[in-house]
């Protein structure tokens, strides 16, 4: 009789599939994006962002929008001797792009442009966000359920290539993957230097 219930009866037809191959549907993915601390000034000294770092979005009580946590992931420097390689002409500034994912699952972490005001433990650095956080979700959408239930009939082996995609596949927070397998250009250990091609 409404949207909401025709939805949820194409949700329970995707989870009974899915059994079928002992694929649980997954809660959701945290939200992921970039995040840019900057300085005015010519840097003196290296200026580092250690990995976990956590910038936070701005809250808005009237809205009931509360802050959201994101983790820095890797170790980014801006070295004081290649400053210049960091500066940005447009904003007259030197900046470091990093990326984030946020501490939580869920839709709450997609974030707009220039929601990220604050960063913890980053003495010298100001940041801000030029672009939304996205790809965050409550839970696992049916055409991410349908993908790794379909992997679960070819990847019985996890050694195989469909047991890799499956396994790449159940990861939260991956957004996509790619088996570089036996044969493939990408792959460089079965590659013949003598008849310059991949064997396999």
């Amino acid at each position: 009789s409404t949207n909401a219930a025709v939805q949820s009866l194409i949700d329970s037809a995707f989870d009974k599939l899915a059994a079928n191959v002992n694929k649980p549907r997954l809660p959701g993915r945290p939200a992921v994006g970039q995040a840019v601390f900057y300085v005015a000034a010519k840097p003196t000294f290296d200026l580092t962002v250690p990995a976990g770092t956590i910038v936070t979005t701005s809250a808005d009580s009237s809205l009931g929008i509360p802050s959201v946590r994101f983790r820095v992931g890797g170790t980014f420097t801006l070295p004081a001797a290649q400053a210049t390689a960091f500066y940005n002409f447009d904003r007259k500034r030197y900046e470091i792009v990093v990326d984030i994912v946020a501490e939580t699952v869920g839709e709450s972490g997609n974030r707009p442009a220039g929601q990220i005001t604050s960063a913890q433990g980053v003495n010298g650095l100001l940041v801000t966000s030029l672009e939304a956080t996205v790809f965050g979700s409550d839970r696992e959408s049916n055409t991410d359920l349908a993908t790794r239930a379909l992997l679960g009939f070819v990847s019985v082996d996890t050694g195989t290539e469909g047991g890799y995609a499956s396994t790449a596949a159940e990861q939260v927070g991956l957004v996509k993957a790619k088996v570089v397998k036996s044969g493939d250009a990408l792959m460089m250990r079965d590659y013949d230097p003598v008849r310059h091609k991949h064997i396999g």
